[in-house]
């Protein structure tokens, strides 16, 4: 199963099941590379942001899950090219 971690406007997590990263990632894709940027110097706490989203998947995993050991591994982390 994926699930994606997405930080909300007040500074929290919000879990994505794997559907509804299909439906933020597939826009994404369909943009030619040109127009998808590169993340800028705002973001440099980018490794932050990833242990947080890494310990919202953990707590959801250890809470709510059917598995009784999940594994959780990083694939990606999207930043978008300016702070929103």
């Amino acid at each position: 199963m994926a699930v994606g971690a997405k930080q909300n406007d007040r500074g929290g997590w919000t879990l994505c099941r794997d559907w509804e990263l299909l439906k933020m990632l597939n826009p994404i894709a369909d943009r030619p590379r040109s127009l998808t940027g590169t993340p800028t110097p705002a973001f440099s706490d980018g490794p932050s942001l990833l242990v947080e989203a890494r310990e919202a998947v953990e707590l959801d995993a250890r809470t709510n899950s059917d598995f009784e050991i999940p594994t959780i591994e990083e694939i990606a982390c999207l930043l978008p090219t300016e702070p929103e």
